[in-house]
This record gives structure tokens, sequence and C-alpha cells, in this order.
């Protein structure tokens, strides 16, 4: 049996569905490892130099031969959440399940700011404007080895058309009436709950 093998009466299942059987912490705690072991399998050599890379304490590889030094990468993503009046922005991705919806997402570009990043992504993605977003919450995101940011942020002018590659669906959607959204812990339901316990319907 190879060591990666689940032991005998396990179920092998991806990172994504397991939440609901590890619950918050340990699915953190699972993402996090999966997270390591990926880092530890892409940089078993050093990319300036070629030669064998080491693992050290405090989490980092070291190159034997000309001491360059890498930590696992984290790529930080927003997701924000549009709102107006009682409506949610919502949308559905190409790579999502029929029918599933979530709030516009995306990875930070080199010199922007989160801020920047999703007023960016909202108009790139459906041609829609926003305010200043509101900082609502972060989580750590191990697909591959994001930190994803989540905001909240009140329309400004606008109607979704999705960009036709990477969103196949956008529209408004009454927050009493929304379509299938992603799994727990995905941060669109923190989004949600911000939004409702601040009114930002009236």
């Amino acid at each position: 049996m190879r060591t990666d093998d689940p032991p005998p009466g396990a179920l092998a299942v991806p990172l994504r569905q397991a939440y609901s059987a590890l619950g918050e912490a340990r699915w953190v705690d699972a993402g996090a490892a999966l997270q390591r072991l990926r880092f530890a399998e892409q940089h078993r050599f050093c990319a300036s130099c070629g030669a064998a890379m080491e693992p050290v304490a405090d989490g980092s590889r070291r190159c034997e031969s000309c001491g360059r030094v890498v930590w696992p990468p984290i790529s930080p993503a927003v997701i924000v959440l549009v709102v107006r009046g009682r409506e949610v922005l919502l949308a559905r991705h190409r790579a999502h399940a029929h029918g599933r919806h979530t709030a516009l997402a995306g990875f930070v570009s080199p010199g922007e700011t989160l801020e920047q990043c999703a007023a960016r992504e909202v108009r790139e993605e459906c041609g829609v404007s926003i305010e200043t977003p509101r900082y609502v919450a972060s989580q750590p995101w191990p697909f591959p080895h994001s930190l994803m940011c989540g905001f909240v942020a009140r329309w400004l002018s606008g109607e979704p058309v999705p960009d036709g590659d990477e969103l196949s669906e956008a529209g408004w959607f009454d927050r009493e009436s929304l379509p299938q959204l992603p799994d727990p812990p995905a941060l669109v339901h923190r989004l949600l709950e911000a939004a409702r316990s601040e009114g930002w319907d009236r």
C-alpha cells in the first residue's frame, strides 16, 4: 500500500467537500498542511541555481548551494459583495456547477491595493462601478494558496453584463431570494451577514 493511501475504512475526499466533517478549525489546519506539502513538492530544487533545497525549521526552504531562501507563497485575492438596496450582485463562474452563484472575486495585481482590486474586478467582470468597498473579513483559502479578503460595497452605476470569459451569468438577486451559493466556509456567507446586520438594504 502507498503511504499516501487512506487507511482501511477511510474515504478520501477533496478538501472543498470536507468542511462539514472537519469543522472550521480542523479544515483550516488541513488547508495549511496541504499548502505546506505542495510547497515542499514544488520547491525541491532552487529556481536560481538548480541545487537541492532543504527544509528549515521556520517553514521555509533554503538552497544548500547558493543560500537562496523561499517561503510558502501566499496570493492575496479579494471577494466583493455589491449591494443595491435589497439586491446583491451575484455571478456564476464557468467552472462552477450549474446554478451556483457567488460574489465577484479576483487576484490582486502588482502595485494594486485591495480596494483598487475590488473595484477593478467588478468593473472588468461585469461592467458595474462601486463606491469605496468596506473590508469585512479575511480567510485562508488553499486553492491553491490564496488569502481571500472580503469586502462589501454599494453599487454606484452600471448594469451587470458578464464578461463571457470567466463569468457565464451575472445579475441582481433579492436578499431573501438568493440562488444556490457555495457551501461553507465560502466567505460570501459572511459578506451577506455583514450587509444584513448593517442595514445596507435601507
